[in-house]
C-alpha cells in the first residue's frame, strides 16, 4: 500500500529541461510546448523591455520559440538550455528592434541607417559627431560581449542591455542571484580586458 503514493509522486515530478530537450529533438511536440510554457514569460519580458509594445513583444516572442524549435537539434548541451534560448532571443529581438527603428525613421524622417542600432534612438538630440561616437562605443561593447563565454554574455545582455534587475535575471535563467552577481563580475572584467586590448591594438 505504501509504494503506490511514492510511484504517483514520482510520476508527477516535472521533467528536467535536459529531458524535455531530448524529447523535443526527437520531435515530441508536447516537450516543445512544455519548454515554451516554462520560458515564455521570461522571453516576453525581455522582448517587452526592448520593444515597449505588447503587440511587438508577442510577435517577437513567437518568433523566438519558432526559431528555437526549428533549430533545437543544433543545441548540443554545452550550456544550459535557458542560456542558449536567451542568446537566441537576444538575436531575434534585436532584429525586431531594427525593424521597429526603420519604421520609426519613416514616420519621423530621421535617417536611422546612420545610427545602425535602435538602442541609440533616445540619443537623437545629440550632434552627429556625438551620435557617431556613441554608436562606435556601443558596437565595440556588443562585439566584445559576443565573444564572452555564453553564460557570462547572456547575463550581461540581460542585466545591462535589456535593463533587467538581478532577481529578474536569476528568475529568467533559473540560477541564483549569487550566480548572477558572480557572472556579472567575471564577465565585466573580461569585457574590460577585451576592450582595453582592442584600444591598444587600435
Amino acid at each position: 500500500m505504501m509504494s503506490e503514493p511514492i510511484e504517483n509522486a514520482a510520476e508527477k515530478t516535472p521533467a528536467s529541461d535536459e529531458d524535455l530537450v531530448r524529447r523535443a529533438q526527437d520531435g515530441d511536440m508536447q516537450a516543445c510546448e512544455e519548454l515554451q510554457r516554462r520560458y515564455y514569460d521570461g522571453v516576453y519580458a525581455l522582448a517587452w523591455r526592448r520593444l515597449r509594445s505588447e503587440a511587438a513583444a508577442k510577435d517577437a516572442t513567437g518568433d523566438v520559440f519558432a526559431d528555437a524549435f526549428l533549430n533545437i537539434r543544433r543545441f548540443k548541451g554545452r550550456s544550459k538550455f535557458s542560456t542558449w534560448l536567451f542568446r537566441l532571443a537576444q538575436n531575434r529581438i534585436n532584429k525586431h528592434c531594427a525593424r521597429q527603428a526603420r519604421e520609426r525613421s519613416i514616420q519621423t524622417g530621421v535617417d536611422l541607417d546612420q545610427l545602425c542600432d535602435p538602442a541609440l534612438v533616445p540619443a537623437l538630440g545629440r550632434s552627429p559627431e556625438e551620435l557617431h561616437d556613441l554608436r562606435q562605443a556601443y558596437l565595440e561593447v556588443v562585439s566584445a560581449m559576443q565573444k564572452l563565454p555564453p553564460e557570462e554574455a547572456v547575463v550581461l545582455n540581460l542585466r545591462f542591455l535589456s535593463d533587467f534587475e538581478v532577481p529578474e535575471v536569476a528568475q529568467v535563467l533559473g540560477i541564483s542571484e549569487d550566480a548572477v552577481y558572480h557572472r556579472v563580475a567575471r564577465g565585466r572584467e573580461k569585457l574590460r580586458e577585451a576592450l582595453r586590448a582592442r584600444k591598444e591594438d587600435g
